[in-house]
């Protein structure tokens, strides 16, 4: 997000995210849009896959991330993105705030996840308490 044409991708996938619920795949299948997904080495961060280490490394990241900073090495590709974005989003506060707001959901998803996890091996580990392995 450091650079200014993966700002224009964050930026399409906002507006199709707003706008439009279903996408036909190549297929001519309709498949629901799945929006803003945040995907790693390790998982997507929104289904909880994603390492904690690496997912709460990302909020960190986002927090202070201010996308009109996104450089570009062609100045004309820069300007056209810039103006898009006060275009369609109004500014470059709306859409930082927006892609915050996105990952603030992926994380909120992965902390669940991941508590869901760590209880199901908390219950497997107390319902063998006691027992030694055979």
């Amino acid at each position: 997000l450091e650079r200014s044409w993966c700002l224009f991708e964050v930026l399409q996938t906002l507006i199709r995210a707003e706008g439009q619920k279903e996408c036909t795949q190549s297929n001519g299948k309709q498949e629901p849009f799945l929006g803003m997904l945040f995907c790693t080495s390790s998982g997507i961060v929104n289904y909880g896959e994603a390492s904690s280490d690496l997912s709460l490394k990302m909020g960190a990241k986002l927090a202070s991330l201010r996308l009109e900073n996104a450089k570009a090495s062609c100045p004309a590709d820069k300007k056209m993105i810039d103006e898009l974005v006060v275009s369609e989003m109004g500014g470059f506060h709306e859409i930082n705030g927006k892609i915050r707001g996105q990952f603030a959901s992926a994380l909120k998803a992965s902390q669940e996840a991941t508590l869901r996890k760590f209880s199901i091996i908390r219950s497997l580990l107390e319902a063998t308490e006691g027992h030694a392995p055979s």
